[in-house]
């Protein structure tokens, strides 16, 4: 069957009223979806990846929610929070470009006043979605609407001072048509910086480093302490903004802050390289989870506290309600509320509810001023029907369907000639070339002794050894150190000198490292400063090949002690700062006659 027939061809002349769900299905185990209607897959594939978008692909979240997210237009109206909170980040980003003396909280009204008046600049700035909206609002509603913006921007002068500010970039745009290019990892990066300050020496008036930050114009958030194990989004996104400003400018931001300008509030981000590098692995594998849930077509999903909020609510065979596990009710007439926004009474009616239903809120029924219905927040039951497929679904790579379907089945989808950047070239099988084709002939292992995880914190997932993790690092880099001097000194390389060269490393690093902070984890800095301490020791102090024990005995205590002795001499000189003494060289001067 050729790309031009079958399924390919029945979606190309797609009516244009559709559903915008139209050409999902779940397969027979009602947790996954997949996607009946190549182009729509198409659409889930990205070459450029932002930081928003990774972090919904976070392996804690339901990729079936990302795929709905992507599929369904986005709403329109102007008081919806998305685009109030454009409006107020387009008022931060214009006020931020002129002189320090005019950012007022007047200068701020007066930028979101003017969008309303000139619908050129408003269409500028806003965009020529949000722009005509705006210029649409009867009198009442474009009151309400000036508040509620400058209820967004008003409130970053409880946090700084802007007129004091001084911006090295507003709006750093990266990627697409944008100034700067650049690879987070190996992942092209796509997005913006909303603000970088030059951190200025109030003394010197000497520029000492740089400040990342991102206005965020909902609710105050960290990391929920129920979830500990869940990445931090809103963290990493700013330590993914700073591996971007480095890579393309050179200068490592010292500093990176969320500002929550509507509740007056900023969160100071760790921009520590440790820190950075684990969003930066993450941030890898949320492409490789895209490319590999676009490669598979299985989107599966993630049922939990998150569903009622879900517009798929009422179509989706795994939404449960958490409470009690069984399906919703017909939600389609409801709209969401947070706890803190509930009248009080219906806060004391809630007074019991479980942790997570406060801090997620709650779905109530949706009437206006007047008492009419708003419109629906969740898609109606009927309105469309996702079936289920007792099939694999067609896939827009062949190599995904070649995995997934049994030999001589084809599904009719086009082929996909960008090959992904993010997986490794295969195997040439062109033998005309002279190449002959590689294959996998090591058998699977009955139990995996590496497993990839998301964060370079975690030192294993259920007992296996995480390969992201500092813990797979030391270990490895301990096991490449010992196998190098095995040949250096022409031993022979074998399981059991490897295991003892390496035992013996390992234990004078953990004898360093517990001499100083009381305890030994692979995962710690000390740890990789005693390796680093015990290479250079080893260096100059070879190992004593050919001699007897009592020779390695004696050299094993000296290799203990050098070590030692370096890390304390690096701790001795930062405990005593610039508290130097002159001429210092003295005890090293040859004394003459």
């Amino acid at each position: 069957m050729s790309p031009a027939s079958g399924h390919a061809a029945a979606t190309a002349d797609v009516e244009t009223n559709e559903h915008p769900l139209s050409g999902l299905a779940f397969l027979s185990d009602q947790k996954t979806l997949t996607i009946t209607d190549v182009t729509k897959l198409k659409r889930l594939r990205r070459k450029q990846l932002s930081a928003s978008t990774s972090h919904a692909l976070y392996p804690d979240k339901c990729s079936v929610s990302m795929v709905i997210d992507r599929l369904m237009p986005r709403e329109d109206g102007v008081f919806e929070a998305n685009q109030l909170g454009t409006a107020a980040h387009a008022v931060l980003e214009h006020l931020f470009s002129l002189p320090g003396s005019e950012r007022t909280k007047a200068r701020a009204s007066a930028i979101a006043r003017e969008y309303r008046e000139n619908f050129e600049f408003a269409n500028e700035m806003l965009g020529h979605g949000l722009a005509p909206l705006v210029h649409a609002l009867n009198e009442a509603d474009t009151a309400k609407w000036f508040r509620e913006v400058d209820v967004r921007t008003h409130g970053l002068w409880e946090i700084e001072d802007p007129t004091q500010v001084t911006v090295f970039r507003n709006e750093m745009g990266f990627g697409a048509d944008n100034e700067f290019n650049v690879n987070i990892g190996r992942v092209p990066f796509v997005g913006y910086i909303d603000r970088v300050d030059k951190i200025v020496d109030p003394t010197t008036g000497e520029i000492v480093g740089y400040k990342v930050i991102d206005y965020k114009m909902g609710k105050y958030k960290e990391p929920d302490p129920k979830f500990p194990d869940n990445p931090d989004e809103y963290g990493d996104q700013i330590k993914v903004y700073v591996a971007a400003m480095f890579g393309v400018t050179g200068f490592w931001p010292e500093s990176g802050s969320l500002v929550f300008a509507k509740h007056h509030r900023e969160r100071v981000i760790e921009t520590s390289r440790e820190a950075v590098a684990g969003a930066v692995e993450r941030f890898e594998a949320a492409y490789d989870r895209m490319h590999d849930m676009a490669d598979k077509n299985e989107y599966p999903t993630k049922p939990g506290p998150l569903c009622s909020w879900c517009v798929l609510v009422n179509n989706c065979p795994a939404a449960v309600n958490p409470r009690n596990g069984i399906a919703y009710e017909d939600l389609s007439n409801t709209v969401k509320v947070p706890f803190d926004e509930l009248p009080a009474a219906e806060q004391a009616k809630g007074k019991n509810w479980p942790a997570w239903k406060k801090a997620k809120g709650v779905r109530v029924v949706g009437l206006d001023d007047e008492g009419n219905p708003l419109p629906l927040k969740a898609i109606p039951r009927g309105e469309v029907t996702i079936p289920t497929v007792q099939f694999p679904a067609p896939s827009d790579s062949d190599e995904a369907n070649a995995r997934r379907m049994a030999t001589g089945i084809t599904n009719g989808a086009a082929q996909q000639t960008d090959t992904s950047a993010h997986r490794a070239t295969a195997p040439s099988t062109n033998t005309t070339e002279g190449n002959t084709p590689m294959t996998i002939t090591a058998p699977a292992p009955q139990q995996k002794r590496l497993v990839d995880g998301v964060s370079v914190n975690d030192a294993d997932i259920d007992g296996v050894l995480n390969a992201r993790s500092n813990s797979a690092f030391a270990v490895t880099d301990l096991s490449m150190f010992a196998v190098a001097e095995l040949a250096k000194g022409n031993q022979p390389i074998t399981g059991g000198t490897v295991k003892a060269l390496v035992d013996t490393l390992a234990t004078i690093v953990q004898n360093v490292e517990f001499a100083l902070t009381g305890a030994t984890s692979y995962q710690s800095g000390t740890n990789r400063l005693a390796r680093n301490a015990l290479k250079n020791t080893v260096a100059t102090l070879p190992l004593p090949w050919g001699q007897d024990l009592t020779a390695w005995d004696k050299w094993f205590e000296s290799a203990r002690k050098r070590t030692s002795a370096t890390l304390n001499a690096g701790i001795r000189l930062y405990e005593a700062g610039d508290q130097l003494p002159d001429a210092p060289f003295q005890s090293l001067a040859a004394e003459t006659a």
